[in-house]
């Protein structure tokens, strides 16, 4: 046995050994569990519990990434193998080389110190902690709902208490977090299937709720990826409770909208008639803004379409393109003004920008496999179809906003992509304890 696995007496040997060859992912996993379940277990909570934090604060996800970073760590040379056999596959494979060529693109760009920005974000490492814990994927969307519903709760307080001496309380716990709510959205609504009629109550409740506190916070992204993951969670369900679903679905669009003015109504009340909200308000909500935004951004694409123009490039791009005062549109004047801008909004079109054809390409492919995973796994259980309203509903809030340069909608958007892969991988692991009742709540 190697010298170095000698001196590591706490980690598994078994999994630190070089004489085992690196089997597939499926194999690996098995193997990464038979291993050491304690920390396995230890593992999947930790990273459940940080699936939740992408819709709480961002010292709390910061702080479970971390424990779960040292936890992999722990058992480096097993997590390794499964790093490996990940890389194998053609979707990582895809997202390696988008990642590589936009570092290209950045480096080459006649920006200066764009170097800084070569490396990806850390929302990228987050499938290093993920995959090894992917058979307990039921356990990860558990984790994303109740994080979703302790997130709507939190911006229904801040409607409520927006007056007087609360008027300073933030409208988002974080930066997008309201993104992830869709997952309570998403779930409640497959609740409607379920055998226990506490189930089927609470469910649709909590996806009024969850998709109001989306509405009355002015995310028009996060609102469409709801809604696409409901219609999406309409096709896939077959039977009685696609008609439920149905009539559900326009009864809590009803409930969501009504709630959404009501606590809307008391947030603008105590918003000053101008400031930076205001502005950003305006960016989110003026279709003009988000147009003319397209528009430039393709425009300025153009010089170089296979390359693209990396990362950094696009605010004095857009600078360039400025009309003269008398010219502006004034729906359109807050893209100027609003100095902290640096995309257009829209995934495919900054990846274009930033990367170019390939890039998009690139992109454009690896989406495409996680689509195809989550159709496939739609038919293995009733847990197992959630993962393609999932996905469906990440990918449309990429549609409206530039995922890959935001914390947290990207990591929710690379969670998502993870679990549609998920049913697949642990087809040989039958679900135990909380994975157990999470599949018998939904069936």
């Amino acid at each position: 046995m190697p010298m170095a696995v000698e001196l590591l007496p706490r980690w598994r040997r078994a999994g630190a050994s070089p004489r085992r060859p690196i089997g597939s992912l499926a194999c690996e996993l098995d193997e990464y569990e038979r291993d050491d379940p304690t920390r396995t277990a230890l593992l999947a909570w930790i990273m459940a519990a940080w699936c939740g934090s992408l819709s709480l604060a961002r010292p709390i996800e910061a702080a479970l990434f971390a424990a779960a970073a040292f936890v992999a760590i722990y058992r480096l040379p097993a997590t390794l193998r499964v790093a490996v056999a990940l890389l194998r596959t053609p979707v990582a494979l895809l997202v390696v080389a988008y990642l590589a060529w936009t570092a290209a693109s950045t480096m080459l760009s006649p920006v200066e110190w764009t170097w800084r920005d070569a490396m990806p974000k850390r929302m990228f490492l987050v499938p290093l902690l993920l995959v090894p814990i992917l058979p307990r994927w039921r356990l990860l969307i558990g984790g994303l709902v109740a994080g979703g519903l302790v997130s709507a709760c939190y911006l229904a307080l801040a409607a409520l208490l927006s007056r007087g001496l609360w008027s300073t309380i933030p409208r988002e716990p974080a930066d997008g977090a309201t993104a992830p709510i869709a997952c309570a959205v998403v779930v409640g609504l497959a609740a409607l299937a379920s055998s226990s009629w506490r189930v089927r109550l609470a469910g649709p409740l909590a996806a009024a709720a969850a998709l109001a506190m989306q509405a009355q916070a002015s995310m028009r992204a996060a609102v469409a990826g709801s809604l696409a993951g409901a219609v999406s969670l309409l096709l896939v369900t077959r039977g009685r409770a696609r008609w439920a679903l149905a009539g559900v679905l326009g009864l809590v669009a009803a409930i969501a909208l009504g709630a959404s003015l009501v606590l809307g109504g008391l947030a603008r009340e105590s918003m000053p008639e101008q400031g930076v909200r205001l502005d950003y308000a305006s960016l989110n909500q003026l279709s003009s803004n988000r147009l003319e935004l397209y528009r430039l951004t393709l425009s300025a694409a153009q010089d170089r379409p296979l390359l693209g123009h990396g990362r950094n490039a696009w605010r004095g791009d857009i600078d360039a393109m400025r009309p003269p005062d008398g010219e502006v549109d004034p729906y359109a004047r807050q893209i100027w003004t609003f100095r902290t801008l640096a995309y257009a909004h829209n995934t495919p079109i900054d990846v274009l920008y930033q990367s170019g054809v390939v890039g998009l390409a690139l992109v454009a492919a690896a989406a495409a496999l996680v689509l195809r995973a989550a159709w496939r796994a739609r038919m293995r259980s009733s847990c197992a179809a959630l993962v393609l309203p999932l996905a469906v509903a990440a990918c449309t809030v990429a549609q409206l906003d530039f995922v890959l340069e935001r914390s947290i909608p990207g990591a929710w958007l690379v969670v998502c992509a993870c679990l549609a892969f998920a049913p697949g991988l642990s087809r040989r692991h039958a679900p135990r304890g909380i994975d157990a009742r999470l599949e018998h709540a939904m069936s």
